[in-house]
């Protein structure tokens, strides 16, 4: 009996192998939907998915290296949502998001890159809603790393949403010149409402460079 429980198991563990292989395949596919969906499957697997899309991304010819770096990025961003719902009321939304390289964007740095996420909440109930940043970092091919979510007196940033009124709300920041223009990067934050924590991301991003 335990000989044969051993056997299932192995088939079992062979199977979901064999699956994520057949995903990495579909996602060079000359079908653009064929290739989205095998994307996407390979983002619900998560961090178990991760080894063998690495080995198809660093094998990968220039054309589809970018459709095996968009699920890697997935990945390690943790989540794939862009829209949070609070209760049956309250709606957050990351909206879009922006990473430019320039010149002395601040005194203490020459040379940094200027982040931007905006958002947007309505609120549909009877009364005001707060809204929390609590954590945000940035996921790029090699690596990831925290920013910062509170103002230079330590203040949380939060935002008030009034009934019947969206509001948008934007994130900024200037971080080191860690990647190139050309690189292709997520920004994600956890947010909190009434006590409930949700993570969003940003679309993926290509760092600029403003002339």
């Amino acid at each position: 009996m335990k000989t044969l429980l051993c056997v299932l198991c192995a088939f079992v563990v062979n199977s979901l192998q064999e699956s994520t292989a057949n995903l990495v395949t579909k996602v060079g596919d000359a079908d653009e939907k064929v290739s989205k969906d095998a994307g996407d499957a390979l983002v619900k697997k998560g961090t178990s998915a991760k080894s063998a899309v690495q080995k198809a991304l660093d094998k990968a010819d220039a054309e589809k290296k970018p459709r095996y770096e968009e699920v890697l990025l997935r990945i390690d961003a943790g989540t794939d949502l862009a829209v949070a719902d609070f209760g049956t009321s309250f709606r957050f939304e990351f909206r879009e998001g922006a990473a430019v390289q320039e010149l002395d964007p601040h005194p203490t740095i020459k040379v940094g890159i200027r982040l931007k996420a905006v958002f947007e909440g309505i609120n549909a109930g009877n009364a005001a809603v707060s809204l929390t940043l609590t954590k945000g970092f940035v996921v790029a091919p090699k690596g990831r790393f925290d920013l910062i979510v509170k103002g230079g007196k330590g203040e949380l940033f939060s935002r008030t949403f009034d009934p019947e009124a969206p509001k948008m709300f934007e994130y900024g920041a200037i971080v080191p010149p860690r990647y190139p223009p050309g690189t292709r990067i997520l920004l994600v934050f956890e947010v909190e409402s009434g006590g409930v924590k949700k993570t969003l991301r940003s679309p993926i991003l290509t760092v600029t460079k403003k002339e």
